[in-house]
């Protein structure tokens, strides 16, 4: 379809040079000195109109294609687990800090957060400082029972989300090994 279009462009731009060069020939010869120039403006306007349309619209197609990175809504900073190396402990304190990016839209703030161990789909509840989810700005808090697990090292992912349906993640290296057998002595 576009060849097509080039092509009738093509021949249509031909027509109008010819047609040019009759009427100014007709112009310069003294007949129909007014009629002559007005038929010429006219004409070779509706020409040179449809051949720059035509032009246009017979380039060929273009396909864009983008993918849409989402814009993070909660951040997590000062990620820590302790112990860490664990050294036998029994539990393990994970603690950060999350935000909301722009808290000034739709009242934006800190919903929910909860902790995963790699490789696992139990989601472990975290809680705040002041006890509810409820501003921008919140220092969260969880406890994880490790007393079970064999000796390795692991990661623990934090999941925040927002108000807004947004969320962010992060996570910590976690070293579970066994009781320091110095300590196990004195």
């Amino acid at each position: 379809m576009a060849r097509v279009r080039n092509r009738f462009a093509e021949d249509l731009g031909k027509l109008g040079n010819k047609l040019l060069g009759f009427l100014s020939k007709m112009e310069n010869q003294g007949l129909m000195p007014g009629v002559t120039s007005w038929l010429k403006v006219t004409i070779l306007g509706l020409i040179v109109s449809s051949v720059t349309a035509l032009s246009l619209h017979a380039q060929e197609p273009k396909v864009l294609c983008y993918i849409a990175i989402p814009i993070p809504e909660a951040e997590i900073s000062e990620l820590t687990a302790s112990p860490n190396p664990a050294a036998g402990a029994d539990t393990v304190v994970v603690k950060a800090k999350a935000s909301v990016v722009d808290p000034d839209l739709d009242s934006n703030f800190i919903s929910s957060a909860y902790l995963q161990f790699a490789a696992d789909t139990i989601s472990i509840p975290a809680w705040t400082s002041d006890g509810a989810f409820d501003e921008a700005e919140e220092d969260i808090e969880a406890r994880v029972y490790i007393g079970d697990m064999e000796a390795c090292t692991t990661w623990v992912y934090l999941y925040v989300n927002t108000s807004r349906h947004g969320w962010a993640e992060q996570c910590v290296q976690l070293i579970i090994t066994e009781p320091d057998s110095t300590s196990e002595a004195e």
